[in-house]
C-alpha cells in the first residue's frame, strides 16, 4: 500500500510541478492553461470555475446544490466534474482541502463511472488510509473496488471474507441506529447497523462482478 500511495503522489508532485510553471509564467487569476474545454461545454465557464475553487472543502464536496455534484448529475460530465475536483485539489485558494482523501475518492469514481478505468484507479489509490488511523475497512474497501475495476474476482471475494469477519462494536451500532432515528427520511443500505463500513457495496460488486462501475456500485440488478 505503501508503495501505491507514492506512486499517486508521484503522479500529483508531477501534475503540480507542471501546473506551478504555469501559474508563475502568469500571475493572473486566470487559469486558461488549466481550463478543460470539457468544464465549459457542461456548463462551469472561467467565472464559475474559479468561483468553484474558491468554496470551502464543505461547500465544494458535501453541497449537493451549489459544489460539484451539481455538475456530475448532467449528461456525459462525469469525466469533467473529476476534473473538476482535480483542479480543486491543486488549485482551491482561499480554503485549500484539508483532506484529500474523499476528494480523490469521488473524482475516482467519476472517473470509473466514465470509463476511465487507469485514471480512476490512480485516484483511489491515492485515498489509503494509516492502520493506526483505523484505517484497515476502509482500506479493505479500496482493495476491492481496485480489484473489481482490474476484473480481479478473487480479490473483491478476498475482501469481502475479510470484511464479514470484522466485529462492529456495541458503541458504533448504536451511534448508526440513533443516526436512523434521528434521519428518518434517510435511506441507508441493508447491513447499515450490524455490518462494517461498506461491505454492502462490496457485496454488490461482487454481485454484479463484471458490470460497469456506475451499475455494479448502485446494484445492477435494481436497474
Amino acid at each position: 500500500m505503501i508503495t501505491q500511495k507514492i506512486v499517486f503522489l508521484a503522479a500529483f508532485v508531477l501534475v503540480s510541478s507542471c501546473t506551478s510553471q504555469s501559474q508563475e509564467s502568469d500571475t493572473s487569476t486566470k487559469k486558461t492553461d488549466l481550463f478543460d474545454k470539457s468544464l465549459e461545454e457542461c456548463g462551469i465557464d472561467d467565472a464559475e470555475h474559479d468561483r468553484l475553487l474558491r468554496l470551502s472543502q464543505d461547500d465544494f464536496d458535501q453541497d449537493f446544490k451549489g459544489g460539484w455534484r451539481v455538475y456530475s448529475y448532467k449528461e456525459g460530465c462525469k469525466n469533467a466534474s473529476a476534473e473538476l475536483i482535480k483542479d480543486y485539489i491543486l488549485f482551491s485558494q482561499p480554503h485549500p482541502p484539508n483532506s484529500h482523501g474523499i476528494l480523490r475518492w469521488h473524482a475516482g469514481q467519476l472517473k470509473a463511472g466514465s470509463g476511465r478505468t487507469k485514471e480512476a484507479i490512480q485516484f483511489f489509490r491515492g485515498t489509503y488510509k494509516d492502520l493506526d488511523d483505523h484505517g484497515e475497512t476502509w482500506n479493505l474497501y479500496v482493495d476491492a473496488t481496485i480489484g473489481f475495476l482490474e476484473n480481479d474476482k478473487d480479490k473483491v471475494q478476498y475482501v469481502y471474507d475479510r470484511l464479514s469477519a470484522i466485529e462492529v462494536p456495541e458503541t458504533l451500532k448504536e451511534q448508526r441506529r440513533q443516526f436512523l432515528k434521528n434521519n428518518p427520511d434517510i435511506t441507508m443500505p441493508e447491513g447499515f447497523v450490524d455490518e462494517p463500513q461498506n461491505l454492502s457495496v462490496v457485496r454488490r460488486l461482487l454481485k454484479c462482478f463484471g458490470q460497469p462501475y456506475s451499475e455494479a456500485y448502485g446494484d445492477c440488478e435494481k436497474r
